[in-house]
């Protein structure tokens, strides 16, 4: 019963977190989304990073969900050097719809990112 109750508890949470993520994403365009991204371009790749300082190469970096997640500012703007804490990878964009919708390949865009499942965990 009290792990019933605490599984309860716990999902109550998750989904209120969820919540207010999404009611704290910013509207961007995708011509910004891209701009933030590519001020990362050359910073390193830090798995589980979601920061990078566009002035100074070798201080911090961020991972794949990193960069994206911090272009398009979910789940809210912050600075390059700043970590969000954000609770996604890639299984997220693969599997979950929070912020993001599913297209086809015919009607991909600028600013839009491509995820694949492999045998992997992502």
């Amino acid at each position: 019963m009290v792990r019933k109750t605490l599984f309860l508890a716990l999902f109550i949470l998750s989904m209120s977190f969820q919540t207010a993520i999404a009611d704290s994403c910013p509207l961007i365009t995708r011509n910004s989304i891209i701009r933030y991204a590519a001020s990362a371009v050359g910073s390193p790749y830090v798995w589980g990073g979601d920061k990078w300082d566009p002035n100074n190469r070798s201080w911090a970096g961020a991972d794949c969900s990193g960069l994206i997640l911090k272009a398009w500012q979910i789940p809210r703007k912050a600075d390059y050097t700043q970590s969000v804490g954000h609770p996604y990878n890639t299984y997220s964009f693969f599997n979950k719809n929070t912020h993001w919708n599913k297209i086809n390949r015919s009607d991909l865009a600028k600013g839009d990112i491509l995820v694949y499942r492999s045998k992997g965990g992502g």
